[in-house]
């Protein structure tokens, strides 16, 4: 059977409904950052470049490199709405010598390209890893 446009126009509300109803996901906490939104934050240049950046500019402690350490940190992070980084913290800790670099790293960072929810900037939370390893 044919539906009539106002038949088409009533569906088309409610799948447009179903759709805004999942963007009810994106919810701030208490402090109006966001896990997840719409347009996510980037590092100016992308992902690689952002390696490159941590990779560069990482300093090995040599107290640290002699005990042959090697493995995996992570930190989070806040992207504001200026694109400008808050709230760094180690959440996967390699050594608290290695912990403090990463953390100088990040802090040295430049402006990311903030996160956007309903089109306007927003804080977002964001986790770097980095796996440590030696230069020889």
């Amino acid at each position: 059977p044919e539906t009539t446009p106002k038949q088409n126009l009533s569906k088309k509300e409610n799948v447009n409904e179903a759709e805004n109803d999942s963007c009810n996901n994106y919810k701030p906490d208490e402090n109006g950052v966001y896990d997840s939104v719409e347009e996510m934050p980037t590092y100016p240049g992308g992902m690689a470049e952002l390696m490159r950046f941590v990779y560069k500019n990482f300093k090995y402690p040599k107290e640290v490199e002699e005990l042959g350490i090697q493995s995996r940190i992570m930190c989070t992070l806040v992207i504001n709405e200026d694109g400008s980084i808050s709230d760094i913290k180690v959440v996967r800790s390699v050594h608290p010598l290695y912990d403090a670099e990463f953390v100088r790293v990040v802090e040295a960072m430049p402006k990311w390209n903030p996160g956007k929810h309903n089109g306007k900037p927003v804080k977002v939370k964001y986790t770097i890893p980095m796996t440590m390893c030696f230069r020889n």
